[in-house]
C-alpha cells in the first residue's frame, strides 16, 4: 500500500482487510471521481481511492462490499442479470435503477457490520445528511404516476428507487414512514411486492449457506406479473 494511503487502515478494519486479501487480489488506485469506487474482474478487485478523503470509514465501506462477495452474496449482480430474462422488466428498469437497488440491498447488510467494527453511522455514506424524499416530491410523484390507467415508466422508476432508498436509509433523524405509507396507498400491489422482497432480504443471514435466489426469483416473477396486468409507458 502506498505510504500516503496507510491511514486508510487502523485497528478497526485491519482484520477485514487481511480477510478479503485472502480471497481477492486487490489493487488500489487513485479515483478519477470525488468518491470511492470498487470494480470487480473475476478474482481481482480494484478499489479507487478518493485522495480528498483519506479515511478508514469510506475504505471500510468498500471492503465490506467485497466481504459480501467473499461470502458468495452476489444479489446485486444477479438481480441485474436476471432482469434481462424478463422483457417487460428489462423495459421497466433503467441501468441506474438496477445499480441503485443492488447498492441499497448491500447497504442493508453491511451497515450493521460497519457499526460493529466501531465506526459511526454518519460516516457510512457521503450523502448521510441529504434528505431522500420530500413531501413535495411525493405529491409530484402522485400526479405523474398514473393517468388514464397508464403508468408512467419514469414515475414507476422513481417509486421503486425511492422505496429502496428509504428502506436502506441510515440516518435516523429522517423518518420516512409517512412517505412509505403514501407509497402504499398510491399503488398497494407494487408496494407489497417491493416490501415482501425487502423483508425477505432483511431476514436473510449472509453468514449461512442458505440461498437468496428463491425469494429473488419470486420478487422478479411477481413484478413481471404486475407489469403484465398494467400498462406502463
Amino acid at each position: 500500500m502506498h505510504k500516503n494511503w496507510r491511514p486508510l487502515l487502523d485497528k478497526r478494519n485491519l482484520e477485514m482487510w487481511n480477510y478479503v486479501l485472502k480471497n481477492y487480489k486487490i489493487q488500489l488506485k487513485k479515483s478519477s471521481e470525488d468518491n470511492y469506487i470498487t470494480r470487480y474482474s473475476n478474482d481481482s478487485v480494484t478499489i479507487c481511492i478518493n485522495e480528498e478523503n483519506i479515511h478508514p470509514a469510506p475504505f471500510t465501506h468498500e471492503l465490506l462490499h467485497i466481504y459480501l462477495k467473499v461470502k458468495k452474496n452476489f444479489i446485486a449482480s444477479e438481480l441485474s442479470d436476471k432482469i434481462e430474462e424478463y422483457p417487460q422488466l428489462y423495459f421497466l428498469f433503467s441501468h441506474s435503477l438496477k445499480n441503485h437497488i443492488g447498492n441499497c440491498l448491500e447497504h442493508g447488510k453491511i451497515l450493521p457490520l460497519f457499526l460493529n467494527m466501531g465506526f459511526k453511522k454518519e460516516d457510512f455514506v457521503s450523502d448521510y445528511d441529504e434528505i431522500i424524499l420530500t413531501k413535495e416530491e411525493v405529491d409530484n410523484l402522485k400526479l405523474d404516476f398514473l393517468k388514464d390507467n397508464i403508468y408512467s415508466r419514469q414515475a414507476v422508476d422513481i417509486y421503486i428507487g425511492k422505496y429502496f432508498s428509504m428502506k436502506s436509509n441510515s440516518n435516523e433523524q429522517y423518518d420516512y414512514q409517512d412517505h412509505l405509507k403514501a407509497f402504499e396507498n398510491l399503488e398497494p400491489s407494487l408496494f407489497h411486492i417491493l416490501n415482501d422482497f425487502w423483508i425477505s432480504w432483511s431476514q436473510f443471514n449472509i453468514e449461512t449457506t442458505d440461498s437468496y435466489r428463491g425469494f429473488l426469483e419470486s420478487f422478479l416473477g411477481k413484478l413481471d406479473l404486475w407489469m403484465g396486468r398494467n400498462t406502463v409507458i
